[in-house]
């Protein structure tokens, strides 16, 4: 068995904010072909095929404040568009 821990904000709540979450760092550092992929992982072994896109837009939206000091994080606008694109 294993998993993936956020110890930092550590808490109990719907797992699909994690996944979102998750899916959105994995996006910016790899790519939206990682954070599909981490997707379809995460699907196979949890067994959950209901994860809604509305995920990725509440992690995108979380992340396009003030990260990069005023500056456009152009990697968050497109995967804040295609989850846009899946609704």
């Amino acid at each position: 068995m294993s998993g993936v821990v956020d110890w930092a904000n550590a808490s109990i709540g719907v797992p699909e904010v994690d996944v979102g979450h998750c899916r959105r760092n994995l996006a910016d550092r790899f790519g939206l072909p990682a954070a599909d992929r981490f997707l379809e992982l995460h699907q196979s072994i949890s067994g959950r095929r209901d994860y809604h896109p509305y995920w990725d837009i509440v992690a995108s939206l979380g992340g396009l404040d003030v990260q990069l000091g005023g500056r456009r994080d152009l990697a968050a606008e497109d995967f804040l568009a295609a989850a846009v694109a899946k609704l």
